[in-house]
């Protein structure tokens, strides 16, 4: 009985060791597993931390560049609506100086026929001052015999001198008059041409400075008309450039100097002014003298 208990103690005793040993064990391997699970999960920590600073960094950057992309994509549209309205301003400017320079065009042929006209009436007045001339030498010379008898001492009376005198006097003071008024026309048609050709010399510059400014958005314009082997390069001479203009450009271009070969009619009042002075002398000149008229009664 006793040897039975004993070898159940021992039995037991065997069996407690061999649990102790086994929970020594099962507990190392729990402590080994616990602190690489430990080690794991602080792994997976670090990791996921990193992953997710990555994670903001990208969306951070990503964002950026959108920003980037959406600001690039603002100033592209910026930029294309900048030079979309440059464009339609340089081509109203264009359109404008052109009407400009059409208005200037008509200006020039109009003070072109201003001039002219000035010219041909200048002409008119000193043709019409040396038929005068002419016609006043020579009914001076008609009348010197006559007024010499006349004037002569023996054959007229105090009286019939002095009216002749008077006459004669009142005559040349017409003259005078006649002749004062001639030269105030001639100074003041002298004056309206040089005004006229100031005003067309300025015009001319205006003209050529417009022409100019215009000849490059009008080229730019006939550049995309043409076909690629006819485009001018940028420093085209203007020359050059000229005979690839639209049939619209290079007529009004040569329409310019129309004007100088085809000069109007001269204008009716020219004719009736020197009409008019022509009467004036001739009347003056067929006045009868009151001595003269005296002596015959």
């Amino acid at each position: 009985m006793t040897a039975t208990v004993e070898e159940q103690l021992r039995w037991l005793e065997e069996q407690r060791k061999e649990l102790l040993e086994v929970n020594k064990q099962w507990d190392h391997q729990y402590r080994n597993m616990k602190l690489r699970c430990e080690r794991k999960i602080t792994e997976m920590k670090v990791k996921l931390q990193a992953a997710e600073n990555n994670l903001r960094k990208l969306s951070k950057e990503t964002k950026r560049l959108q920003d980037l992309v959406q600001e690039r994509e603002t100033e592209r549209h910026l930029d294309h609506a900048k030079e979309r309205e440059w464009e339609e301003q340089q081509d109203l400017e264009a359109e404008q100086r052109g009407r400009e320079l059409q208005q200037m065009r008509k200006q020039n042929w109009l003070l072109q026929e201003e001039n002219a006209s000035s010219i041909r009436s200048n002409q008119c007045y000193q043709q019409e001052i040396s038929r005068l001339n002419k016609v006043l030498s020579e009914s001076l010379k008609g009348q010197t015999p006559s007024s010499q008898e006349q004037l002569d001492p023996q054959s007229c009376s105090p009286e019939e001198m002095r009216t002749q005198i008077e006459v004669l006097q009142q005559q040349v003071q017409i003259y005078e008059e006649d002749f004062k008024k001639e030269r105030a026309d001639r100074e003041r048609l002298s004056a309206e041409k040089e005004g006229l050709q100031k005003a067309n010399d300025r015009l001319r510059w205006q003209l050529s400075g417009l022409s100019c400014q215009i000849l490059p958005s009008s080229r730019r314009e006939v550049r995309h008309q043409l076909p690629p082997h006819l485009h001018l390069s940028p420093c085209a001479n203007c020359a050059f450039a000229a005979r690839y203009l639209e049939p619209s450009t290079e007529a009004a271009t040569r329409g310019v100097w129309r004007p100088q070969q085809h000069q109007p009619a001269d204008p009716p009042d020219v004719h009736q002014k020197a009409n008019g002075r022509a009467v004036k002398k001739e009347i003056s000149l067929k006045k009868p003298r009151p001595g003269s008229e005296r002596h015959a009664d």
